[in-house]
């Protein structure tokens, strides 16, 4: 196995990101599906890793957690021989479009021209639209692998988790793409909803921490923070676009 790939289950993979995951950069996941194609779940983990990886699995989708360009940089990467690539409905406006994303989560005029300047040539960029958008109301089903998608706002109003029934992992792309193992399998959606309360998020165990770091309760209060209807309030202002959030 490659040394920038950590298994996490049969048909799942970290990809670990230049610089530990830690910005410029981030870690993605690959997820190899019951007939050998693979999916991957952001592309902000270095051109030369992308490169490697386009050689050695054939990478029929891309889904971007969010748009924030550490995620998404690399998504041109597989623009010639991808069959889809598919960002947040949330997103979908501007996503792969540099002078969209610089207007967006910056001010239009001298400080978006600095984004453009500046940002692409670190992250290696380059403009690459969507072909399609998802959100709550959709599921991916890869065989064997699952994923729900779970809209986060905050860190972006974009911003999606990812929740993999079958093995119990939710997928949190903030924080350095943490992903957590739940002990106890839920129902139903809506019983998961429920054992995600203030109350149960112990609940959860750290089943890849790739910088070593632990998460703060209130970060992953933070990222599950649309579940909690009725336990907890919070103001959020964590990244570009802060969100404020009341119960």
């Amino acid at each position: 196995m490659a040394e920038y790939l950590q298994r996490i289950s049969n048909n799942l993979f970290l990809i670990e990101g230049y610089n530990q995951g830690r910005f410029p950069f981030s870690h993605s996941a690959l997820i190899i599906t019951n007939s050998n194609e693979a999916v991957l779940i952001d592309t902000g983990c270095g051109i030369n890793t992308l490169q490697k990886l386009k050689k050695r699995y054939y990478i029929y989708r891309i889904i971007n957690s969010h748009t924030h360009p550490d995620h998404s940089a690399g998504n041109w990467v597989f623009k010639d021989n991808i069959e889809s690539i598919e960002v947040p409905t949330q997103g979908f406006k501007t996503s792969g479009n540099i002078l969209a994303l610089s207007n967006r989560f910056t001010e239009p005029g001298e400080i978006a021209k600095y984004w453009r300047d500046n940002v692409p040539k670190i992250m290696g960029m380059k403009d690459c639209r969507p072909t399609h958008s998802f959100n709550t109301k959709s599921e991916f089903d890869f065989g064997d692998v699952k994923l729900i998608p779970v809209h986060t706002p905050g860190h972006t109003i974009d911003h999606y988790c990812f929740y993999e029934p079958n093995e119990l992992i939710l997928f949190a792309f903030v924080e350095d793409s943490f992903i957590y193992k739940q002990k106890s399998a839920p129902k139903t959606v809506h019983s998961f909803e429920h054992s995600l309360s203030r109350r149960a998020i112990t609940s959860f165990d750290f089943r890849l921490r790739p910088n070593g770091l632990r998460p703060s309760r209130n970060i992953l209060i933070f990222l599950l923070l649309q579940f909690l209807k009725n336990d907890f309030a919070l103001v959020g202002n964590t990244g570009f676009e802060p969100v404020t959030f009341r119960m």
